[in-house]
């Protein structure tokens, strides 16, 4: 709504160009902070209440209608209908456009008013996430402070790092982890980036879901990028932004580019968040796997289904740190990853307030583009273990008809597909197998 207003880029200009001294990350704090306020008090001044409004514009309207019927149509009323239904339908318009920004709703098209859909969206979706009662430990309970430090707390110990697990030897990754990552490869991730690949970083991304807590979308340096441009690049340039817009610019072209390699050193058995790799792939080989289980063997064949529990809330840094020194992966980059991990901060919207401040300690980002991909590359460590003991016979494959080579595992994010003969061996291997994992990955079996 205010990104169309002709006045907002006057603001954000005016602003923008006050003189601010420090570093480019302050400067960008302190001017955003002060443009909030600047829009804050326009946003009054000019919308004001848009609902007490309409009905003032929807009753004069009616009024002139009114005494149109009654004396009959002149000059003097007839314009001034048309004046004040052409405010009606702009304060509707901004009316409209404020709650389809609420509602969140995307898949509607522009058309029709459809400002009734977007304020029934926004009631049913608060309804739904109200909380009134909660079950705690088999006892219902309707106390709200019980149930926020009850949440709070779950949070809190699921984004925590088990105690148990600090100062676990993690050799084992050396050892598994080939070195595949070339300098070139290197040069790439830790240069800096140029103008035009933070511009381009901007518009890729979702300019509505990259709302943060600072309050500024991605649709704001969309819109103002003239303005506001060139000190996106300074900040950029100069360091990480944690919790807004501007972090995930950092983020985005870190993911880019870590994406080119990714796709070079992750096993062929995984599928999920890697370019040109696709779930219709993973399902046809599970299908031709499935279709072969009842060829006769020696203790059968066996196609087991894997769950993990909380796969990407439960991640160990140290582990994920440790697997990408192991693919050879520079310091420089292993130092940036483990900054953008550790600037994790958590509320919990509870009944639409944030509550808490957690400083995390495992798992990765959510709707951060960086963390599919920091994923995967922590979990081929699963995938190259179990190549290795079927390279080592520990592990025997699936009898499968001549021509045909069936893969011993599938991986999709949480989905883990095997794939072997169902002997006592085997199965004995792939138990110590996730259990080793569990224990220096965080990654438990569900």
């Amino acid at each position: 709504m205010w990104l169309e207003h002709p006045d907002f880029i006057v603001i954000v200009r005016r602003i923008w160009s006050s003189p601010v001294v420090g570093s480019p990350p302050q400067v960008a704090i302190y001017t955003l902070r002060n443009l909030k306020k600047a829009l804050k008090s326009w946003n009054w001044e000019v919308f004001g209440d848009l609902n007490s409004t309409i009905a003032r514009k929807s009753a004069e309207l009616h009024s002139i209608q009114l005494d149109l019927s009654n004396r009959g149509f002149s000059d003097d009323p007839f314009m001034a209908e048309a004046s004040v239904h052409s405010e009606l339908d702009v304060l509707l318009r901004k009316q409209e456009c404020f709650y389809r920004d609420r509602s969140r709703v995307r898949w509607l098209r522009n058309g029709d008013r459809n400002t009734s859909f977007f304020h029934a969206s926004i009631k049913r979706r608060q309804y739904r996430n109200t909380i009134s009662a909660l079950s705690i430990n088999g006892v219902l309970s309707e106390d709200r402070p019980t149930i926020r430090d009850h949440i709070i707390s779950y949070y809190f110990g699921l984004f925590s790092s088990d105690v148990s697990r600090v100062g676990r030897d993690l050799s084992i990754v050396d050892d598994v982890i080939p070195s595949l990552v070339t300098a070139a490869e290197n040069a790439f991730l830790t240069s800096v980036p140029s103008a035009d690949d933070i511009n381009d970083a901007v518009f890729a991304m979702d300019a509505v879901s990259a709302l943060r807590t600072d309050g500024f979308s991605g649709s704001f340096y969309q819109r103002c990028c003239d303005v506001v441009g060139s000190d996106v690049v300074l900040v950029v340039h100069w360091s990480y932004f944690p919790n807004n817009f501007l972090f995930k610019i950092s983020s985005k072209i870190l993911a880019d580019r870590l994406a080119w390699v990714a796709a070079r050193i992750i096993s062929p058995q995984q599928f999920g968040f890697i370019p040109d790799r696709h779930i219709e792939d993973c399902i046809a080989l599970a299908f031709d796997c499935v279709n072969v289980i009842q060829k006769k063997c020696y203790g059968g064949n066996l196609a087991m289904k894997i769950d993990i529990r909380k796969v990407f809330d439960t991640l160990d840094w140290s582990f994920l740190c440790r697997v990408l020194q192991a693919f050879g992966f520079s310091s420089v980059f292993v130092d940036w990853i483990d900054g953008i991990l550790r600037s994790s901060r958590l509320s919990v919207l509870f009944n639409g307030v944030l509550e808490g401040y957690l400083c995390c300690s495992r798992g990765v980002r959510q709707d951060d583009p960086l963390s599919p991909l920091l994923f995967g590359i922590a979990e081929d460590f699963l995938s190259i273990f179990l190549t290795r003991l079927v390279g080592s016979s520990q592990i025997l494959p699936i009898s499968s008809p001549r021509g045909f080579s069936a893969p011993t595992h599938l991986l999709y994010a949480d989905d883990v597909l095997i794939f072997c003969r169902g002997t006592q061996k085997n199965l004995k291997h792939i138990m110590g197998t996730f259990r080793d994992y569990g224990d220096i990955s965080g990654q438990l079996v569900n």
